[in-house]
């Protein structure tokens, strides 16, 4: 396969088809900022009435339990002070609905992504016959989002079940008194977790891409595609290999850039905002605002053509895997 040609090709997309940008942005992860936890459910500790712990403690008292008992008392009261705490309970409010926002961030994060990904996938697949459409992207992505999160999923759970699997194994030799065996096999695990992720890291990850790919050109379900991925996997071991060689190293070049181009545009920007606060504060935040849009848009867009030209580049590789 000519990889030069199919980096021009995928450059050549990413940098003429604009409007997959958009598409781009999103597949290129979601991120939001949220403080939305002001609960205030207190409850005065000085009550006019007898509270249940109290109770309780009053009648141990009238019993002559508590000459008996007095450390299970204080222990008691202590106890019961803490779980009862207003301001205990607050924070266990605080805690659960910050579990919930983020865990709705999260799956809003996993929809947007995904279905961005699959938009991105499906207009690249159909060029040159289609040009992309903003509305038929988005159509393809609600069609398909399902699919690729499912496809996630299963790649996740199968790491986490091997992750577990490595830790489960030396803790049951712990529990069972044998430490010698359980540190050995904990060592063990570690280094097969380490060459996990070297040795099944790459295969899985192309397999993932090419998954992808051929659920959106066969309309494939997600274990038709697997095993049609592993299969296109084992027949061009080499090139699918070297692919993701190439596509790693630009990976790197690109980090490297964008990292340079950051101190390129963030120095000026700095000076900038350090004069503005020497006239005034108020010119100073402004100046910070306009600057951080700046800087973050140019970002964005950054990161949008190179999010497109990862997509091209997998997605113009499974075409050249179908045509052997």
């Amino acid at each position: 396969m000519d990889f030069g040609k199919l980096i021009t090709e995928s450059f050549n997309i990413a940098w003429n088809k604009k409007i997959l940008w958009i598409f781009g942005a999103l597949a290129g992860g979601v991120s939001g900022f949220g403080g939305i936890f002001n609960l205030i459910s207190y409850v005065p500790s000085s009550l006019p009435f007898e509270s249940p712990k109290d109770k309780a403690l009053s009648t141990l008292n009238v019993l002559g339990a508590n000459t008996a008992s007095q450390d299970n008392q204080v222990w008691y009261k202590t106890a019961s002070d803490v779980l009862f705490s207003p301001d205990l309970q607050v924070i266990i409010l605080i805690i659960l609905a910050a579990l919930v926002v983020i865990l709705l961030f999260g799956l809003l994060a996993a929809f947007i992504n995904n279905l961005a990904n699959s938009a991105l996938v499906y207009s690249i697949i159909n060029l040159p016959e289609r040009e992309p459409k903003l509305n038929e992207g988005l159509k393809a992505g609600l069609h398909f989002w399902f699919r690729y999160l499912k496809l996630n999923l299963i790649v996740i759970s199968s790491y986490l079940t091997l992750i577990i699997l490595l830790i489960v194994v030396p803790l049951i030799f712990f529990l069972l008194s044998l430490k010698i065996i359980g540190i050995i096999f904990a060592i063990i695990s570690f280094l097969l977790f380490l060459l996990s992720i070297f040795i099944l890291g790459i295969p899985v990850s192309i397999i993932l891409l090419i998954a992808q790919r051929i659920i959106i050109a066969k309309n494939s379900q997600v274990i038709d595609s697997l095993k049609e991925a592993v299969l296109l996997f084992k027949n061009n071991l080499g090139n699918s290999i070297l692919a993701w060689l190439i596509i790693w190293a630009l990976s790197f070049v690109y980090g490297f850039l964008t990292l340079f181009l950051t101190f390129i545009i963030g120095a000026p920007l700095v000076g900038i905002v350090i004069a503005s606060f020497n006239t005034s504060v108020a010119a100073g935040i402004t100046v910070i605002a306009v600057s951080a849009v700046i800087f973050m848009t140019i970002f964005i867009l950054i990161g949008s053509v190179w999010s497109v030209f990862q997509s091209s580049f997998w997605t113009i590789f499974y075409t050249y895997l179908e045509r052997r």
